[in-house]
């Protein structure tokens, strides 16, 4: 029986393809294409094949400084995503390492913020403070402006303007009609509920409302979600939906009473008006 332990076929075992190196050559250092000192430097680091590719193809692009920083600092894939993406070397690895980041979580983040509309110009915006943070608001804003451009956008507008006249206020509360599905991915947000996802429903006649102080009419606090159809109450919530550290909390009496009120005076009153007519278009 033949001994077979030894043998590798090449199908299993594919040797690499490196169309960089010159085979012609017999001296190491001229078959990588490197001269003597860079030869000499980049054995002294052990880098491998991959990182030497790395160094052959953008030495001339950055300082020999820069790059030997960024090859010493990070992995192969996270140095090829910073030279490929034309990253300041040395800036991008010392950012990285403070925000305790990866260059794919950096690049995630600057193509949400640019789809975002952001402004990418700005120090603040391309280098935020807080990684984490920037990147999550970053999403967000990306969220709310897909949401105003998706299929049920202008059902949702169209609601909006029909229910208008549910606006109202009194004794420092105010109350409206939410007018773009981006408003309620920025008020889930910062309640931190899950009113984000009620564009649909909110197009169909399940409306968002804001409940707000007067002098705050910004700044989120109650959500309110009202059948206009029936009229009837869904629900009324404020930050975390009244939950916080495992405890159940009550709704401030004081909005309570302004919604009793709000019913009464208001949506009691109110009629939904029709659906306008769509143009007809030119022959």
């Amino acid at each position: 029986m033949k001994n077979v332990g030894s043998y590798i076929p090449t199908s299993i075992c594919p040797l690499p393809r490196l169309p960089w190196i010159n085979w012609k050559e017999t001296r190491p250092a001229q078959m990588l294409g490197l001269n003597k000192a860079e030869a000499r430097a980049l054995k002294e680091r052990g880098y491998g094949l991959e990182k030497l590719e790395l160094w052959k193809k953008y030495r001339g692009c950055n300082t020999q400084q820069e790059l030997f920083y960024l090859l010493d600092s990070v992995d192969t894939m996270d140095a090829t995503n910073i030279l490929e993406n034309d990253l300041p070397l040395a800036r991008t690895v010392n950012y990285l390492k403070k925000q305790n980041r990866t260059s794919y979580y950096l690049m995630d983040y600057l193509r949400m913020a640019e789809r975002a509309g952001m402004d990418m110009s700005q120090e603040a915006v391309r280098w935020p403070k807080n990684l984490r943070a920037a990147h999550d608001r970053a999403m967000n804003a990306e969220a709310a402006v897909r949401a105003d451009t998706d299929e049920c956008a202008n059902a949702f507008r169209e609601m909006s303007e029909r229910c208008a006249g549910l606006a109202w206020e009194k004794d420092g509360i105010c109350i409206r009609v939410a007018e773009r599905p981006s408003e309620l991915v920025q008020e889930g947000n910062v309640l931190h509920h899950c009113v984000g996802g009620y564009s649909k429903s909110h197009a169909q006649g399940k409306i968002i409302l804001f409940i707000r102080h007067s002098r705050r009419p910004d700044r989120s606090w109650y959500t309110l979600n009202i059948d206009v159809r029936t009229k009837a109450e869904i629900q009324l919530h404020g930050y975390g939906n009244e939950f916080a550290d495992g405890k159940k909390l009550q709704i401030n009496k004081k909005v309570l009473a302004f919604v009793s009120d709000w019913r009464r005076e208001v949506l009691d009153k109110w009629t939904l008006p029709q659906k306008p007519k769509k143009k007809a278009k030119a022959g």
